[in-house]
C-alpha cells in the first residue's frame, strides 16, 4: 500500500507565474452527531475574476458535505501556499454546487465540481489558470497539483504534483492509470497545454483518491462546461 507522498513530486510542477493560482482549502462543516468538529482539507485553483470577486474551481465536497448534508460554515483559501507561507488568504463569499450533488442523486462522481467566489485577488499579483473544454477521446497526460493531507503529508500544507495518464470514463469523468493520490488533493486542477498557443489551462478537477475506482476526476466536457458557464 502506498504512503504519501509515494507517486508524487514535491512542488507545483508548473511555471512560477502560475503558482499564485493554486491554493489549499480548509472547510468547516460544523459538528457531527458526536459533537466533534468536521474539517475537510482540499485543493483548488483561481480561474478568473468576475465583477469585484475572484472565482476558484474546486470539488463540490469541499463546499457541501454529502454525508452530513450541509454546506460548509466557512472555507479558507490560501494561494501559492508552501508550508506556513502563502501569497494571499481569502474566505468563501458564496459558491455554486450542482443541485444533483446536494440532492444525492446517483452517480455523484459526475457532479463533484463547484465554483467558489472570494474577495478579489489583485490582477497584478495573481495569474488565473483558465478552464478549457476536454475534447480528447483517448489517453492523455495531465499535471495534477494538490495539497495531500494524510500520512507523512498530514499538516504540511505543501504542494505536490504528478503527471497523470487520464482517459475519459464517462461523459463527465476521467479515470487514471496507475496513479496514487491522497486526501487533501480533491479540487486540484488537471493541467495541460492548448494545442494552438501552448497556454497552460485546466481540463478537469480531481475528486477521488482511491485507485480501485473508475471515475477519479471530473473532466470539463461540454455538459460540465455548460453548467459552469451558467453559473458565471
Amino acid at each position: 500500500m502506498a504512503n504519501c507522498p509515494d507517486g508524487l513530486t514535491s512542488g507545483f510542477g508548473v511555471p512560477d507565474s502560475l503558482r499564485s493560482a493554486l491554493c489549499s482549502t480548509r472547510s468547516y462543516f460544523g459538528k457531527d452527531h458526536n459533537g466533534f468538529g468536521v474539517y475537510v482539507a482540499g485543493s483548488g485553483c483561481f480561474i478568473g475574476n468576475t465583477g469585484r470577486q475572484s472565482v476558484v474551481m474546486t470539488a463540490a465536497h469541499n463546499l457541501y458535505h454529502p454525508v452530513l448534508k450541509r454546506k460548509a460554515r466557512w472555507v479558507n483559501f490560501q494561494f501559492g501556499r508552501v508550508g506556513q507561507n502563502f501569497m494571499a488568504s481569502r474566505t468563501l463569499s458564496s459558491g455554486n454546487v450542482p443541485i444533483e450533488f446536494i440532492r444525492g442523486v446517483n452517480a455523484l462522481h459526475e457532479w463533484d465540481f463547484a465554483l467558489a467566489r472570494i474577495p478579489l485577488l489583485r490582477s497584478d499579483r495573481f495569474t488565473p489558470l483558465p478552464i478549457e473544454k476536454s475534447t480528447a477521446t483517448g489517453e492523455t497526460g495531465k499535471i495534477l497539483v494538490g495539497y495531500p493531507n494524510e500520512g507523512a503529508c498530514k499538516g504540511l500544507f505543501k504542494p505536490y504534483h504528478t503527471v497523470v495518464s487520464v482517459t475519459p470514463s464517462s461523459p463527465a469523468n476521467y479515470s487514471y492509470r496507475n496513479q496514487e493520490t491522497y486526501r487533501g488533493m480533491s479540487g486540484g486542477p488537471l493541467i495541460g497545454k492548448t494545442t494552438d498557443g501552448g497556454e497552460y489551462v485546466s481540463y478537469g478537477v480531481h475528486t477521488l483518491g482511491r485507485s480501485n475506482i473508475p471515475h477519479r476526476a471530473v473532466r470539463f466536457s461540454e455538459p460540465v462546461m455548460r453548467r459552469i458557464h451558467g453559473w458565471l
